[in-house]
């Protein structure tokens, strides 16, 4: 069954390029090697500090290779400095 992810961040006024600079390099990554996955994108709110992340998997097995690949370790703590909070991540199955 293929797997959705939605996750909910708010970054930092002063962090939006340098967060922007890692994700890029996370799409970009994940998008190229991660065996699986179908979508990969990040919205960013036009006046705002809103990001949401969509991700489309073709199921969880796929997930969970992509969150234990060497560039998702390395880039995603990178970006905890950046946020205003925690980021919400919700897991769906896809009907």
């Amino acid at each position: 069954m293929k797997v959705g992810v939605i996750v909910d961040i708010s970054i930092k006024d002063d962090q939006m390029e340098a967060y922007l600079e890692c994700v890029r390099e996370l799409i970009l990554l994940t998008q190229r090697d991660d065996e699986g996955c179908i979508a990969y994108d990040v919205y960013r709110e036009r006046d705002g500090s809103e990001i949401k992340m969509l991700e489309v998997w073709v199921d969880q097995d796929a997930l969970d290779k992509h969150c234990a690949s060497e560039h998702y370790n390395r880039i995603v703590p990178q970006m905890g400095g950046f946020y205003n909070e925690p980021p919400t991540v919700r897991i769906f199955d896809i009907l």
